[in-house]
């Protein structure tokens, strides 16, 4: 578990004068305690290695460089001779090789009973050999064709010798790991900080962990005893690389979509937002929300135009996503007002929720509403002067929070991560319907094999006011009715995972573990349901309605709302291929089991399995116009190629099959998301030709002005350009730069709202710094967090950069994994021929699993 974060706070003794080079300065050391090694944003996720295989390459005599026991970087040179191994285990992490074994009767052992003082010992990494760079494979590629070696390598494990006798702090704060405490801070002013300026080959960096002090090791309890005492410190530090534990990238991305994006969607879609202030604006103003959070009073609201004068969840939800992603911290804030004040629904009186024009009252009698104070799920519409109203909508709940989400970790506002985290707890009660559980959940009709966390079925409401298994309405429209299109398990997996790493901040009587179980069943059973109602190429009805009793799969085609049809893909269910993409995308080694009718379990399927349906049916269908052609579609139109989309075959719970017009915002595009995620059977450099083709195609074709359209091109347009970062695993990491009389930073800034991003880099000292440090290498994109310890003031943070002559910057980074790429120079890649590629259909009675495991030997 990852849940039971506690803050403790101690602090070091009031400093002495010590005449260092910066004042003493008493600052706090701050541990952040956890039941493992994931703590909020302030721990990195353990690596995620792949397989380990047994480096053997024929090197013989060993020549001696200078000595270099304690840099973290170091060269060792090897010249090749007939049978002698390096004799190394190493381990891949993402695109690196880490020494994990070392042989005795190796070339590396060789080195190290030779070379006492500059030892290659478990964990070192190899970072260059002969003065090249690369991935793991090209690296050993480069060692086996050298005669000689000079390979560069670098130290994960260092030590430094601090002394706090004269009561200077050490100018840190701490999180805590089992067996170590991870540097989360790092203080000006401190004796940290002191030591960095005077040893650039050294420097102490965020995430890296303390694992011993003075001998004593082993628990994160004896090391902070011990690291808060004042005495000399005999310091052991381990290194975790900036961005280390991000596994190589296995999503494809199309580097044209961020373009459209920035050019022609976004722009459009802020063409319907409507300030505070003018006369169309739906919701009360901001000085009328009494919930209003005090980061926000001082921000005028922004709502999304949808007809004359109202403004559903939907658009709002979208467009705070989409900010979010996009990173765009002050209209992020203006959405944020809006929706509190949809929340709210009318002025000067009592908050209403999603509860409508009567603030109470029930059309359908099964309005979970206002069941967390403060944080409301408004209703759908707005202004919600009409009964029909009432009730929020959980497409546009679960958008909107998780661009509160966004905002929290943008802004690292503990104010606003509350208020995240309280409107997850409402989604919960009120969109999936925990605070009815007896109504809103079925037990499994037969239990099997199923583990006792998913006997309980949880799906999903239509909203606050019925929907799901409630049958409280006594109206079959709503009764046992679910929109397919609703399911979202990417961002239930987010709400899970954020729960945990902030469970202090869980309203009770409620608790992180309770509601993330609700989740996962919601997950769980979602995949288990689609996998059975979806068509064998990924059709899937507007509206199901579920059974009385038993299996959620076994229902029928009934109920149908917002104008659409039972029967059809047509608008709202259009959103489920990227929703579920979406899954993949940031939860990629995510497991799902697949029970069948028995209760037994039939391996696993999820999102990879229904977005390969997809992307196999269609690549099929562009394939069979070619008559099999190996050519990369070119054979045929561009419109041809959506249109394609409407001959999809329909199926017994679609019969009315694609019915979405394929140039809208909701017809082709949420599809060619799919084409993100890996087919099996499919060559690499092949998926990602695939990809660039129909994304080009499909976002030259699909630009609409209306907000639904709008609303999905702007996410979809972001996912597709790599945009939509994973807010859980923020990295932050500092640089210090020392600036000499008319040098430069040579960087651009972006201001959005109190943060500052990083637009470009050009020559000037942060290229410099970029060169002398590979792991720490500033990027465009970069969020900078505090300069000189200023934070939250960017006027005081460009004083700061343009005054003073040394800098202390410290930055953060959203964990983007890296997109799967074709090596540069290699041919350009064949669409294959049809039965090369599987077109993954799947049934319950004979799932489907494959598993992909490769060795390299050398």
């Amino acid at each position: 578990s990852r849940a039971g974060c506690a803050r403790a706070l101690a602090s070091t003794a009031p400093p002495k004068s010590t005449g260092a080079m910066w004042p003493a300065v008493a600052l706090a050391v701050s541990v952040r305690s956890c039941g493992c090694n994931y703590c909020g944003r302030l721990c990195i996720r353990p690596h995620r290695a792949a397989a380990q295989f047994l480096l053997l390459v024929a090197l013989g005599g060993v020549a001696k460089p200078a000595a270099a026991a304690h840099q973290i970087e170091y060269h060792v040179t090897f010249r090749k001779s007939p049978g002698k191994p390096l004799g190394v285990v190493v381990d891949t992490v993402g695109t690196a090789l880490i020494i994990e074994q070392i042989d005795t009767k190796g070339l590396v052992h060789s080195w190290n009973v030779a070379n006492s003082h500059s030892k290659v010992v478990p964990g070192d990494e190899i970072i260059k050999v002969n003065g090249q760079t690369g991935t793991a494979d090209q690296l050993l590629d480069l060692m086996k064709k050298s005669q000689t070696l000079n390979i560069k390598m670098y130290r994960r494990k260092y030590k430094l010798t601090l002394d706090t006798t004269m009561g200077q702090p050490l100018g840190l704060t701490l999180g805590q790991e089992t067996d170590a405490l991870i540097i989360t801070d790092i203080e000006q002013g401190g004796l940290v900080e002191v030591w960095n300026w005077a040893h650039p080959h050294r420097r102490v960096q965020l995430g890296d962990e303390i694992v011993e002090v003075n001998g004593i090791k082993g628990t994160a309890e004896a090391i902070y005893a011990e690291v808060t005492k004042q005495t000399r410190l005999r310091i052991r530090l381990r290194r975790k690389l900036l961005l280390d534990s991000v596994p190589e990238g296995r999503h494809y991305f199309h580097k044209g979509a961020d373009k459209v994006l920035e050019q022609t969607y976004w722009p459009k879609f802020k063409s319907l937002f409507i300030p505070e202030g003018n006369y169309s604006y739906p919701m009360p103003r901001r000085d009328q929300v009494p919930d209003l959070l005090k980061a926000l009073k001082d921000v005028p609201g922004i709502a999304v135009h949808t007809t004359p004068g109202t403004t559903v969840s939907e658009g709002q939800g979208y467009a705070m996503f989409a900010a979010g992603m996009r990173k765009d911290v002050q209209t992020l804030k203006a959405l944020a007002v809006a929706w509190q004040a949809a929340g709210q629904g009318f002025p000067d009186r009592p908050a209403c929720g999603g509860c409508g024009a009567v603030c109470g009252g029930s059309p359908y009698g099964s309005c979970l509403c206002k069941t967390v104070s403060g944080a409301y799920m408004p209703g759908w519409q707005m202004p919600m002067d009409k009964r029909w109203k009432m009730g929020s909508a959980i497409d546009g709940d679960q958008d909107a929070v998780t661009g509160l989400i966004y905002l929290a970790e943008l802004t690292d506002n503990p104010e606003i991560r509350r208020y995240a985290v309280r409107s997850i707890v409402a989604f919960v009660l009120e969109d999936i319907g925990h605070s009815n559980l007896t109504a809103n959940s079925r037990l499994v009709p037969v239990v099997g094999s199923i583990p006792a966390r998913h006997q309980r079925i949880y799906l999903w409401r239509s909203g606050t006011c019925g929907g799901g298994f409630d049958r409280t309405s006594h109206n079959d429209m709503h009764d046992l009715c679910i929109s397919p299109g609703y399911f979202a398990p990417g961002q239930w997996r987010l709400f899970k995972e954020y729960l945990e790493m902030h469970s202090d901040m869980v309203p009770q009587p409620h608790t992180a573990a309770e509601l993330g179980a609700v989740l996962e069943s919601a997950i769980v059973w979602g995949y288990n349901t689609l996998r059975r109602i979806a068509c064998p190429n990924g059709l899937v009805s507007n509206w199901w309605s579920l059974p009385a009793k038993g299996w959620p799969y076994d229902g029928e085609l009934k109920c149908h709302n917002s104008g659409t049809k039972a029967g059809s893909y047509y608008s709202d269910a259009s959103r489920i291929p990227w929703r579920v993409v979406l899954d993949y995308l940031w939860f990629p080694e995510a497991v799902t089991p697949s029970y069948d009718e028995h209760g037994k379990v039939q391996g696993s399927w999820g999102a990879k399995e229904y977005a390969n349906r997809w992307a196999g049916a269609w690549l099929a269908k562009i394939r069979g116009e070619q008559g099999g052609s190996t050519a990369k579609g070119q054979a045929v139109s561009k419109d041809k190629v959506l249109q394609l989309l409407t001959t999809f075959e329909s199926c017994k719970t679609v019969p009315l099959g694609f019915t979405a017009l394929p140039h809208n915002g909701w017809g082709s595009l949420p599809v060619v998301t799919t084409l993100q995620v890996p087919m099996d059977g499919m060559a690499t450099c092949t998926s990602q030709a695939w990809l660039d083709y129909l994304a080009a195609i499909t976002l030259q074709e699909c630009v609409n002005d209306k907000y639904y359209d709008l609303g999905q091109e702007v996410i979809v347009g972001a996912m597709l350009g790599g945009r939509a970062w994973l807010p859980l695993e923020r990295q932050e990491f500092v640089i210090m730069l020392e600036k000499a009389e008319g040098s430069e930073l040579g960087i651009d800034l972006e201001q959005r709202g109190d943060v500052y991003f990083i637009k470009t880099i050009s020559s000037g000292l942060i290229k410099q710094w970029n060169s002398a440090n590979p792991w720490w290498q500033v990027l465009p994109g970069d969020t900078i967090i505090a300069v000189n310890g200023i934070a939250n003031s960017p006027v005081g943070q460009i004083e700061a950069l343009r005054k003073n002559s040394r800098l202390l910057i410290k930055l953060w980074r959203a964990a983007l994994p890296p997109p799967t790429s074709c090596r540069k120079g290699q041919s350009a890649p064949q669409v294959q021929e049809p039965d090369q590629v599987a077109t993954h259909t799947m049934d319950a009675e004979s799932p489907t699993t494959t598993t992909t495991t490769t060795t390299t030997t050398t």
